[in-house]
């Protein structure tokens, strides 16, 4: 019986130093912890569409912000900022400073009540799938007084093909705040994507395993000798 005990405490330590040399998987999992910001490019606009039309005295050719606005269009699009972990890997994800960006298929809609929606945000290497939408706060444009509405799409961080961000798919928000001054005053809107603060999964490192195998092999070498003596 204690034979058998050795042979087999051997043998795993041989496989688990075998494993140990031939794993190539990274020692931890990256997960994508940071924000980036993103907006209208230079020579875009954003519009409002609101079921009554616009409002009397509106003069901004993009509409002004109503109490039953219920969509708005802002292309082109291009990034702001970038936060870290997203900053740190910028360079590989194309996740850059001005670098092109697709929000879902534009208008994306003001809703009055939270809702499903199929959004996605496309930038470089990396895909944000967003499911459920929100309008956390909505104030007409008058003409005494400015205008605003906030929007919360909640969803997940769904792919990177450039193979940097492995956890996925993770939890993402996105935050958008758009304002205008006046009737006559162009829409403003400022976005910004957040994932969440894990930053690694630790995994089992190809040398923890080469050294436990180690270890178990040695562990086997000492019964037989004690057996033997």
């Amino acid at each position: 019986m204690r034979k058998l005990g050795s042979s087999l405490i051997g043998a795993a330590g041989v496989v688990a130093f075998l494993l140990g040399i031939a794993a190539t998987h990274p020692a931890y999992a990256v997960i994508a912890n940071g924000s980036f910001t993103f907006g209208v490019a230079p020579g875009g606009s954003v519009t409002v569409t609101n079921n009554s039309g616009p409002p009397a005295g509106c003069t901004n050719p993009g509409g002004c912000i109503a109490a039953d606005t219920f969509q708005k269009t802002e292309t082109p699009l291009q990034v702001g900022t970038v936060a870290p972990n997203l900053n740190t890997n910028s360079g590989v994800t194309g996740l850059n400073p001005a670098a092109a960006l697709t929000f879902g298929v534009q208008p994306i809609p003001v809703p009055m009540a939270p809702m499903a929606v199929n959004l996605n945000v496309v930038v470089g290497t990396l895909t944000f799938h967003f499911n459920m939408e929100e309008t956390t706060s909505l104030v007409p444009t008058t003409a005494t007084g400015g205008g605003s509405f906030a929007l919360v799409l909640t969803g997940f961080f769904m792919t990177d093909t450039s193979g940097t961000f492995t956890g996925l798919p993770q939890s993402a928000m996105l935050s958008e705040s758009c304002n205008q001054a006046n009737l006559s005053s162009l829409i403003n809107c400022s976005n910004t994507l957040q994932t969440p603060s894990t930053t690694t999964i630790q995994t089992p490192e190809p040398g923890s395993l080469a050294l436990l195998g180690a270890a178990l092999v040695g562990l086997a070498l000492i019964r037989r000798r004690r057996r033997t003596a």
